[in-house]
């Protein structure tokens, strides 16, 4: 979900209110401001208004620019209006962050947020731009949402190393890239204009390796909208040396650029993405320190959410919890929609072992961002540590201890199997069959389930002399992995508790045949019942 094309949307704060207008204000410093939260203690229609209070001890950069972007809340609801197919409704929200737009360019970067919502994450979601395009021909918006979702993909795929990238995903990637295109254009017959579609644009051109046609959107795009702040810092992106580029020619394009600040006065930024986008590249490179200084050169020249954002990252490496904590806040005060600062906090939270906090964000990225492989990574190895806690205290003689950390452990994933197995072994070694059964049918439901998990679910359903249940049990064993000797046997033994002779017979006859060596036994148990009348 990472587009290259674009920095501007970043970091996100739980609870704002839906979408309703986009307010434009004036700070007592003055500042200008764009955004769909009405400012703190001013008067506003806006019956949803909640204001975030910043704790940071860093005071704002000195610059007067500030970029704002969209809420979490109002992302889910966009994103919701998506899926419910509220065509109209969207297109009305849309063109009120236009119209916004259109009287100041300086609200750029809040329309990119927007769209930055139609950057699904997951392919196969076409239909719903479809039917969109289909209903509202005459619109630039349903084109560049399926372009901005389809672009996102091509970027996903892109990302990945070129050794990892088989040619099928290369080719995938094109036909994303080439089918934006087709949308692209149509946007921009309809809005010459659009900064955003030129963005797009050339970041399609420069993923398809076509330098040429990258140089012609470019110099198409300066010349329509010279003072688009997201189309320079879209080409900056490029001059990095990551692309072959180089900090003098960045440095040389932000200079050519700013000329036309008396238009957009938050060009004057560009500097700050210059230092940025290198400290970027410096944090990939783990430079740690060189990066955060990085960023904090980058602040000065405007409050940016991603460069608060990432030198939180940068401090999280260094294990500045206190002084990441605050750039988090920071960037969550400027812009909430973007998972990677949940995760961030998330990942602090682990780090001091507040798991509690950890799990409640990553539940808000993941409301966010259900597709992120970053969120589902960390959550996975967060599970497991935490597992593994709670393992060795129970072979401690702590099971109090690991119950703590096994139910932290779930209270990150509730449907993790190894954890449930695990506090369902622990509740029975404390003689708490009912909570131990519990667990043990949330671990079975698991699609990794292994032969001990059911082995305790027998055990457990034996001390009750459930022999229905167990027959069930081994049922689902067997329809999931086969017939082995041990299920087998199992399932007989639970039919001779049944008293179902004919059926522990065959059970254990096909145990003995695949070399059960207690199968003789129970053979020899069950017969003298299938003599009897």
């Amino acid at each position: 979900m990472n587009l290259v094309w674009i920095a501007l949307l970043l970091s996100c704060l739980m609870g704002s209110q839906v979408v309703a207008q986009v307010y434009q204000w004036v700070d007592s410093d003055g500042r200008s401001h764009f955004s769909d939260r009405a400012p703190s203690g001013r008067n506003t229609e806006n019956p949803a208004e909640q204001a975030f209070v910043s704790q940071s001890k860093h005071p704002a950069s000195h610059s007067s620019i500030v970029l704002e972007g969209i809420s979490s809340r109002d992302y889910l609801h966009l994103r919701k209006l998506l899926r419910a197919r509220q065509f109209g409704v969207l297109n009305d929200r849309l063109e009120q962050y236009q119209r916004t737009l259109d009287e100041d360019i300086r609200s750029e970067s809040h329309l990119a947020a927007v769209y930055q919502v139609f950057d699904l994450g997951k392919p196969g979601m076409e239909h719903y731009f479809n039917d969109w395009v289909r209903t509202y021909a005459s619109l630039e918006y349903p084109y560049l949402a399926r372009a901005t979702y389809l672009t996102g993909l091509g970027w996903d795929i892109y990302h990945q190393s070129t050794a990892n990238r088989s040619p099928e995903q290369t080719d995938t990637m094109r036909r994303y890239f080439y089918a934006s295109l087709t949308d692209i254009d149509a946007a921009l017959r309809v809005n010459p204009r659009s900064g955003l579609a030129y963005s797009l644009l050339i970041g399609a051109a420069v993923a398809l390796g076509d330098d040429s046609q990258h140089q012609v959107y470019l110099q198409h795009a300066l010349e329509v909208v010279p003072e688009s702040l997201l189309v320079a810092r879209t080409e900056l992106s490029f001059l990095t040396p990551r692309w072959g580029g180089s900090k003098a020619r960045m440095q040389a394009f932000a200079n050519r650029i700013m000329v036309n600040k008396a238009s957009n006065p938050a060009l004057a930024i560009l500097p700050g993405y210059v230092q940025a986008l290198l400290a970027e590249a410096q944090l990939g490179r783990r430079q740690y320190v060189a990066a955060e200084a990085g960023f904090s050169r980058a602040l000065a020249y405007g409050n940016v959410a991603g460069f608060y954002r990432q030198r939180a990252e940068a401090r999280l490496a260094l294990k500045d919890y206190p002084e990441a904590l605050d750039d988090f806040a920071q960037a969550l005060q400027l812009h909430s929609a973007d998972a990677d600062s949940y995760l961030g906090r998330a990942q602090i939270y682990g780090d001091l072992r507040q798991y509690r906090n950890a799990a409640a964000e990553l539940a808000y990225a993941t409301e966010i961002d259900p597709e992120s492989a970053k969120l589902r990574l960390y959550r996975t190895q967060l599970v497991t540590s935490l597992t593994g806690l709670g393992l060795r205290a129970r072979e401690s003689g702590h099971p109090d201890e690991s119950l703590d950390y096994l139910g932290k452990a779930l209270m990150l994933d509730p449907a993790d199997g190894s954890a449930s197995y695990q506090r369902a072994v622990t509740w029975l070694g404390m003689g708490k069959l009912a909570n131990a059964e519990s667990d043990a049918e949330v671990a079975l439901a698991s699609p990794n389930a292994s032969s001990e998990w059911f082995v305790l679910m027998d055990n457990l359903l034996t001390r009750r002399q459930r022999w229905g249940d167990m027959v069930t049990l081994w049922d689902d064993y067997i329809s999931r992995f086969g017939e082995t000797q041990d299920a087998l046997l199992a399932r007989a033994n639970a039919y001779f508790a049944k008293q179902e002779y004919q059926a522990a017979m065959a059970d254990a006859s096909k145990a003995a045949e695949l070399g059960a060596p207690t199968a003789a036994g129970l053979i020899s148990k069950v017969e003298p019942f299938l003599d009897k009348p």
